[in-house]
């Protein structure tokens, strides 16, 4: 009986210290996809002085060229996360929490706002007033398209002056 018992006890004391082994699965990389925006630079200057690396992560970083290319990698889980906007955050969380938001890329201030409406070097356009009517390129579904509405509206400028056109990627 004593040597059943010590049989059994070797025997469970084996199974234990085989589950306690050091041996680790290969971690899969971390998949950012990022868009060819300036928020985006941190995570490149990370990769190239391979601060990702010395913090023992491997990260890979997935270029798209849209918002709308961002998002569907997101939601069918080809990337693990992403540079994004807060609209986009909301558009995903409408009916469940699926993403969240763990860290400001950039904040705007007075003397560096985040989101600025351009015109070319070669346009006669001087002012706010100027754009009624004139097609503005946007990113449909985004910050970008609800900022441009409501910086233009708050300029004097009425729903019916905003002429947005979407740009599905940026070249």
């Amino acid at each position: 009986m004593k040597s059943k018992i010590t049989i059994l006890f070797i025997f469970v004391l084996s199974i234990l210290l085989s589950s306690c082994s050091s041996f680790q699965q290969p971690r899969e990389p971390l998949r950012i996809a990022v868009l060819p925006v300036l928020d985006t630079l941190p995570l490149y200057v990370a990769q190239y002085q391979e601060y990702f690396d010395d913090a023992g992560i491997e990260v890979e970083l997935i270029p798209v060229s849209s918002a709308p290319e961002r998002d569907q990698l997101l939601a069918s889980g080809k990337v693990d996360g992403a540079i994004n906007e807060l609209v986009s955050v909301l558009f995903f969380n409408r009916d469940e929490t699926q993403i969240q938001s763990v860290r400001f890329a950039r904040a705007a201030t007075t003397e560096s706002p985040v989101f600025r409406i351009l015109s070319s070097s070669q346009s006669e356009i001087q002012s706010v007033e100027e754009l009624a009517g004139i097609p503005i390129g946007i990113s449909e579904g985004t910050v970008i398209e609800y900022l441009t509405d409501r910086l233009l509206q708050a300029e004097g400028l009425t729903e019916e002056q905003i002429e947005t056109v979407s740009v599905p990627g940026i070249p």
